[in-house]
């Protein structure tokens, strides 16, 4: 879906700290992968932010989102059978390439940032160990 980076029917994190710019990436690869194909943002946390994230690129690059990008409102959380449910009865008529949790600790049980950031730290840090 995007050479190099995001192949189609994959699964794939983006994992950083907090405040690091994760959303703005999110936003930037959605918007080139709806250049093309249909693609949806799931806003989890708060939808208001991913639509001003959503216009600041915008005026960053001095055009309207791509037409095929859409933002769904949640959070969803992963673990309700019927909050994924209804997500998929909202998804099916899209019939998206692309769909982004932003962010997907709020749709996770127990879900904190701050636990998914000492997990970021101890990914970086799994290459600095020598192997056995």
């Amino acid at each position: 879906m995007v050479k190099g980076y995001l192949a189609v029917g994959t699964v794939a994190l983006l994992v950083g700290a907090s405040e690091a710019g994760k959303s703005t990436i999110a936003v930037d690869l959605a918007n080139k992968v709806a250049q093309h194909y249909d693609a949806v943002i799931v806003a989890a946390e708060d939808g208001a932010t991913i639509r001003a994230q959503i216009r600041a690129w915008e005026l960053l690059h001095g055009r309207t989102r791509a037409p095929r990008l859409s933002v769904i409102d949640g959070p969803v959380l992963l673990d309700d059978s019927s909050q994924v449910d209804d997500l998929i009865d909202q998804l099916r008529p899209l019939a998206p390439r692309l769909v982004i949790f932003d962010t997907l600790s709020a749709s996770l049980p127990g879900g904190r940032q701050s636990e998914h950031d000492r997990a970021s730290a101890r990914c970086r840090g799994a290459g600095d160990t020598p192997p056995a």
